[in-house]
Order: structure tokens, then sequence, then C-alpha cells
């Protein structure tokens, strides 16, 4: 089943949505051929397509000898918080399945110390996802801050908020307390205003993190390069339509995008 769900979400992440439905059907029928999909060991449920089905094994319902989908998931009550006439609105969240499969990729990525990029149009879960992950982490291993990104934001507000949460090891060196990985969750990440050069101040400083692990501090009289470790960082933005921005590959390669839908 790992390999199966391996092979999705790699193979199928390099085709667009109509070729992705194209994808889903072959690899669907080739695995059903291939792996003996339906027969008493591996049984799945009934009108479900291998991309629909989970690849944790304690999703597996031995008693049934049934592999369960991400639906299936969505429905179970330890995913859906009771809802009573005092739950805020805004405090209420519909689990789906696609939630679910963001929360389970980006729990992969983080704890393997990758940077993440949800990109999708508005409404799509993309915080919301975000959000729910770093509650579910264990504060014994994990600190997290977010940053929600505007079209004022700048260089050096951004170099702020950050140092800001971290711990002073030295002179030079900044980072989370102890072994702790601080996750770092930048919001509306290609909102910042492009300037006259082209380029986006508070990206270009994540993005130089990416390249050096260190930036200078800009208070510093002599300009001190400060090294900062143990940093995790997670996006999420908009495609570039409706007046977002184009963020640059320069910055954006360094991620593992994403698509929300």
């Amino acid at each position: 089943m790992i390999f199966l769900f391996a092979t999705n979400w790699s193979l199928g992440a390099i085709t667009d949505e109509n070729g992705h439905k194209v994808f889903q059907k072959r690899f669907d029928e080739k695995a059903r051929e291939t792996f003996k999909i339906g027969s008493k060991q591996f049984r799945i449920e009934r009108h479900c397509l291998i991309s629909d089905l989970t690849q944790s094994p304690q999703n597996f319902k031995i008693d049934d000898l049934l592999w369960s989908s991400w639906k299936d998931l969505a429905n179970r009550p330890e995913n859906n918080p009771e809802i009573n006439d005092e739950t805020p609105i805004n405090e209420i969240i519909v689990t789906t399945p696609d939630i679910l499969k963001q929360v389970h990729m980006l729990n992969l990525l983080v704890k393997a110390a990758k940077p993440t990029l949800f990109i999708g149009g508005t409404g799509t879960g993309k915080t919301i996802a975000v959000n729910r992950f770093m509650r579910s982490l264990d504060t014994n291993f994990f600190e997290t801050t977010t940053i929600c990104f505007s079209s004022r934001s700048s260089a050096n507000i951004t170099q702020e908020t950050i140092q800001n949460k971290l711990e002073k090891r030295n002179r030079r060196l900044f980072g989370p307390q102890s072994s702790k990985r601080m996750v770092i969750f930048v919001d509306d990440l290609n909102m910042p205003t492009i300037e006259k050069h082209g380029a986006q101040p508070p990206i270009e400083l994540i993005r130089q993190w990416f390249d050096h692990k260190s930036w200078y501090d800009y208070k510093e009289k002599d300009n001190i390069l400060k090294v900062l470790k143990g940093l995790v960082y997670v996006g999420a933005m908009c495609p570039h339509e409706g007046g977002k921005n184009l963020v640059s590959p320069r910055f954006s390669r360094h991620f593992n995008i994403i698509a929300c839908s």
C-alpha cells in the first residue's frame, strides 16, 4: 500500500488537472491487475479508486480486511469535533478528504524537515489544513509561529518577527529552544509588493536563508552574519491571478509544492 501511495503522489504529481484524471484511471486499472486488488487479501471499498485510499497501515480494518479511504476517515468522530450552540462560527471546521490528505502530507514532510508550499484558490482549505497540523504537533519537539504577509510586509519586519521567536545561543547563532524545531507558517506568501527592481524583499530574505542558512542583521552596525538553525518553513498562497504576485522560481524551487483545489 505504501508503494501505491508513493507512486500516486509522485508520478501523479507531474500531471495537470485533466492529465491527472487520465492517470488515476490508468493507475487504478494497472494496480488492480498487478496487486490483485479486490481479492480477500487486499479489499477496498466499492466505487473507490486506488488514489482514494489512505497510506497508513493504522487505517487498515483488520476485522473486515479492508483498506480505508480518505472519505471514510473524514466521517470518523475523532476527525469531527462536536459542535454545540456555544461554538463560535469561525471555529466550525468541516473535515473533508482533501484536508486530511493535506495534513497527512504535511506531517510527513515537516517531520523530515522538508519545506512545503500549498497553492490553491480562496476557500480550498490551505490555512485550515496547516493550522490543524500545527495544533497537533508535540510541543516537546516543535515550536510554531505564523506570519501573515500583506502588501505592506517588509524584509526588516519579517527578520525581526522570526528572530524574536528564536533563542540566542551566541552572538551569531540563533535557533529554537534545546533540540526542538521551529515550524514557521507564512500565509499569503505572494502578497508582498514587488519593488522597482522586480524583487519582493520579505521573500528574498527567506530565500537567502534557504540558500545560506543565514542573513545579515540590519540593526548591527558591523552587519554581523547571523546563522539560524532548526527552521522548517510552510507556506500558503493563491495562484498568480487576480492581483496576486508571481514569486521568483529561485525561491519556489526550495519547496515541495502541493496544489489544493
